[in-house]
């Protein structure tokens, strides 16, 4: 069918529509929705979960934003363990960031419509990356907010710094 209709096309015309082509078979269908969306089957860490994708497909996914502060020693379980029981076995959605060369995805994971790496960081198992340009000027200024909270009211990691 498609070849009936590209040889009814001069040659300058075809161009246009074996790109399009091209672009449709060769482009991944995930790189076109504004999320992924999946099953969580493991959580590797505080700040980390293994998404089983629709297609199928395992992806490890970082929460975009946060990490486990520097000096968390012991409570760094309590993080991946307060993760684990917010999402294993849930379906989750994942807003990509962007994707490392290794094949991690960077993104903002979604539960129930919260933001599973703000409410890490307003129950204090968690504080805001050292270089968060990634997450956007609004998101940033979100995640600032619930860390200082946080600090304020010694959540978490929080109630042992002095």
């Amino acid at each position: 069918m498609v070849q009936i209709f590209l040889a009814g096309l001069n040659s300058k015309k075809r161009i246009p529509y074996l790109v399009l082509l091209v672009a449709v078979l060769v482009i991944p269908e995930n790189l076109f929705a504004s999320g992924l969306s999946g099953q969580v089957v493991g959580v590797p860490n505080g700040t980390e979960i293994i998404l089983l994708a629709n297609n199928e497909r395992r992806l490890r996914v970082t929460l975009a934003g946060i990490q486990v502060p520097r000096l968390a020693g012991r409570r760094a379980a309590n993080t991946k363990r307060h993760l684990h029981t917010l999402l294993a076995g849930r379906f989750v959605t994942v807003e990509p960031i962007m994707h490392s060369p290794a094949g991690v995805i960077l993104g903002r994971v979604l539960y129930g419509g919260s933001d599973i790496g703000l409410r890490l960081v307003q129950s204090g198992l968690a504080q805001l990356t050292d270089a968060p340009t990634h997450i956007g000027p609004e998101l940033l200024t979100r995640y600032r907010r619930a860390e200082q909270e946080a600090r304020i009211r010694k959540m978490g990691y929080w109630q042992d710094i002095r």
